[in-house]
């Protein structure tokens, strides 16, 4: 089976020439030509790499009077989304920040109730730096892919947040929850809640704050609200 992601440099190249938005006109020697600023590549390793693209569905191509016309499809355009967001996570990582989005949607009540636990409490004051603590939780619905994965890679972050241990009472075991400091709709700190155990899917996104954010900032259910989580 083809390394694909061997292809991916060919694929950035023909998007650069404007094969993402329209059909192009290119031979396979102005194509090694194009590539050669990077990387010197003969006319038959350019026109290989063109069938290969076009093996893997991610390019159509057809005869023309100066070689072939090329466009990349959805398929190819989808890998090219892949690549961006691979880019973007590793720099969000560097940058040690993810932004999310998310839909405003009423829950439970379970957030207010765990957050007035004195041992988590306690806890969500002392080590974020929090004056006190809004009884309740800002809970925003995950609506694409791209929240959903960043929903995800702090999942896989935890170890860089700020632990909020568990503990246990007389009839129950309290699991450990991991925040990451935040702000909302760049105006309101906060912090994000990474639960172990929840009732809640991935595409949920649960926020706590020293203030009541509906109210600050005049939010109502389907509002579209932004996180800017800081991983250290």
């Amino acid at each position: 089976m083809k390394k694909t992601k061997d292809l991916w440099p060919y694929l950035i190249m023909l998007a650069k020439l404007g094969a993402l938005t329209k059909e192009i006109d290119i031979s396979t020697s102005r194509f090694a030509r194009e590539f050669s600023e990077g990387a010197t590549i003969s006319q038959q390793t350019a026109s290989r790499k063109l069938n290969e693209l076009e093996e893997q569905k991610w390019i159509i191509k057809r005869p023309s009077i100066k070689g072939q016309y090329i466009r990349i499809t959805q398929s190819g355009e989808q890998e090219l989304e892949k690549i961006r967001d691979l880019l973007a996570d590793a720099f969000m990582i560097r940058d040690k920040i993810i932004d999310i989005q998310g839909e405003l949607f009423t829950g439970m009540g379970e957030g207010g109730h765990y957050i007035s636990l004195e041992k988590y409490y306690t806890q969500f004051v002392e080590k974020l730096a929090f004056k006190k603590v809004f009884a309740g939780t800002l809970n925003l619905k995950l609506k694409n892919r791209r929240d959903m994965e960043k929903r995800r890679l702090l999942q896989d972050k935890t170890t860089q947040g700020i632990r909020i241990d568990g503990f246990k009472d007389a009839t129950r075991t309290y699991g450990p929850v991991t925040c990451f400091k935040a702000t909302i709709n760049n105006k309101i700190e906060g912090a994000v809640l990474v639960i172990q155990r929840t009732s809640w899917k991935e595409d949920v996104l649960e926020i706590i704050s020293p203030h009541n954010l509906r109210e600050q900032l005049g939010l109502k259910d389907g509002d579209l609200v932004s996180v800017r989580v800081f991983l250290e």
